[in-house]
């Protein structure tokens, strides 16, 4: 089977192309590099048939053999939305039409497209924070990033309808794995606890005990979208929550990972609404973004509801909260120090 992945540079992409070359799939990978970086790849580039170069310029190019598309591309971080809203547009909405050209163009029936449980922002399960969310909520977010999401989630689907094409939107909850960035601007939460905990620096936290995320490792996932390029039949547009059913505070994960550290961290801990604090331009602006808002996405529980997933595919989560911790642990120790 072949499959083509954008944005393969990525955390998920590189990860995922590791693993299918590993399990024999052959996979042609596309990334401008504009936010994944090649290292990811260095240990076996040479098994993937690899271009740089943006994808809405590749989408024109004919291929007459390749099985599915994974769309890994994206901007993720919130805050680097929130602060380039075209560039948001661009590239998590707009390349999706890249994909339908690519994929009609070359009879690509299959695409799993990276969605995020951020759309869930603003609806049932993160307002009352009493149950799960369900794949069937009403999607109603605010901030940039949840919001391009959710669109680019309408347009595939009308696509899908309009092709008969078979896509897979994952909801993707919080993603760790050894692979994660531990470098950027504002690294996800684990990154930066692992980072900090290794150095020995301060650990500024924003959260509240309150505030729960639901995570997944890597390895999960990477299970599941086996699964789903097996898959046969043409089931339409459908979106999947993916997560672990299970959710953690900041100070149950920093507890986890002092234990697996054998090292006590330096805390301190800051009012929410200044969490993106490293973002200044989004609030230094004659009309700001409001630190309400801000304040709610920190502060929100998020937990999955996964039995559609695991009704489609016959897939649940393995990797426990330790050991995912104990294995990023394990890798970034060869990276932060």
């Amino acid at each position: 089977m072949k499959v083509l992945i954008t944005g393969v540079c990525g955390f998920v992409g590189s990860s995922l192309a590791r693993t299918l070359v590993d399990r024999g799939f052959s996979v042609v990978g596309v990334d401008d590099l504009s936010f994944g970086a090649m290292s990811r790849l260095s240990d076996f580039i040479d098994k993937i048939e690899f271009h740089n170069v943006p994808f809405e310029i590749y989408s024109d190019k004919k291929h007459d053999d390749i099985d599915a598309l994974i769309n890994c591309a994206a901007v993720a971080p919130l805050p680097e939305n929130q602060r380039d809203h075209y560039r948001c547009l661009r590239l998590n909405v707009a390349l999706c039409g890249a994909v339908i050209d690519f994929c009609t163009l070359n009879g690509i029936k299959k695409i799993i497209h990276f969605s995020s449980s951020a759309v869930y922002e603003n609806g049932p399960s993160s307002i009352t924070h009493k149950r799960p969310a369900y794949e069937s909520d009403l999607l109603e977010p605010r901030l940039a990033y949840p919001v391009s999401k959710y669109l680019s989630e309408e347009y595939l689907r009308t696509q899908a309808e309009s092709y008969g094409l078979e896509v897979y939107a994952l909801r993707l909850f919080n993603l760790y794995g050894p692979h994660q960035d531990y470098f950027r601007k504002q690294p996800p939460l684990i990154g930066y606890l692992i980072r900090s905990l290794l150095r020995g620096e301060p650990v500024d936290l924003f959260a509240s005990e309150g505030a729960r995320r639901d995570y997944i490792y890597i390895d999960d996932l990477l299970e599941l979208l086996v699964i789903l390029f097996e898959t046969d039949g043409n089931q339409g547009f459908v979106p999947l929550n993916v997560g672990s059913g299970k959710c953690y505070s900041v100070y149950d994960i920093l507890t986890e990972l002092e234990n697996v550290l054998e090292t006590k961290a330096r805390v301190s801990k800051g009012d929410s609404g200044q969490f993106w604090i490293n973002y200044p331009e989004l609030f230094d602006r004659k009309i700001p973004l409001s630190t309400d808002l801000v304040r709610r996405e920190v502060e929100k529980k998020a937990i999955s509801d996964i039995s559609r997933v695991h009704k489609l595919a016959g897939w649940a989560p393995k990797i426990s909260m330790r050991e995912g911790l104990r294995k990023c642990a394990e890798f970034a120790r060869e990276v932060v120090l």
